[in-house]
């Protein structure tokens, strides 16, 4: 059985964590209940969340805690059973834990850590990289089927259009009386 102390706060799903919507259905009167399973948010520095209290203050002050969780049943009174994979932000506690942790560690990797070097070096790296690509390739322009006969035409209309308009330009204005 795989134990883990929360380090960070996490939203887990757990055992007995639902959300309930009830409605009054307007023909009949009944109340209708739905539930819905919700993950729980655990907050370690809150001692209501604590499953596990290690010391308490004489004097009735502050008091030190943890959250254990666990992923299949509870191995120790208080543990909170959770469904899913564990988080990077949870302590291994027995040797299972250790081993399910490490199976998962290389999915954990942070983005901004698998960049190479700085960030501005990975931008460079990348542009070289493309730039490689594209002469690899060759520097054939592209050839678009139809251009020729679509440039002739263009040039056509063009040229209509600019008779047109020289045309217009000497053509003498109408005396409006």
């Amino acid at each position: 059985m795989a134990r883990w102390r929360l380090i960070a706060k996490h939203y887990l799903p757990v055992d007995d964590c639902m959300w309930e919507y009830k409605e009054t259905d307007r023909q009949t009167g009944r109340l209708i209940r739905k539930q819905f399973p919700v993950p729980r948010y655990l907050n370690p520095d809150d001692p209501a969340d604590w499953t596990l209290v290690t010391a308490r203050n004489q004097s009735g002050g502050s008091a030190i805690g943890e959250i254990i969780v666990c992923d299949d049943g509870t191995s120790q009174p208080g543990d909170l059973r959770f469904y899913g994979e564990p988080t990077p932000d949870m302590f291994p506690l027995d040797p299972e834990a250790e081993a399910i942790t490490e199976q998962l560690r290389p999915k954990w990797k942070h983005p901004i850590d698998s960049i190479p070097g700085t960030y501005s070096q990975s931008l460079l790296d990348d542009l070289q990289r493309q730039v490689a690509q594209v002469q690899s390739e060759g520097t054939k322009p592209a050839q678009i089927e139809g251009l020729g006969e679509l440039l002739g035409a263009l040039t056509t209309v063009m040229k209509q259009n600019a008779e047109i308009l020289k045309a217009f330009m000497n053509a003498p204005e109408a005396d409006s009386a």
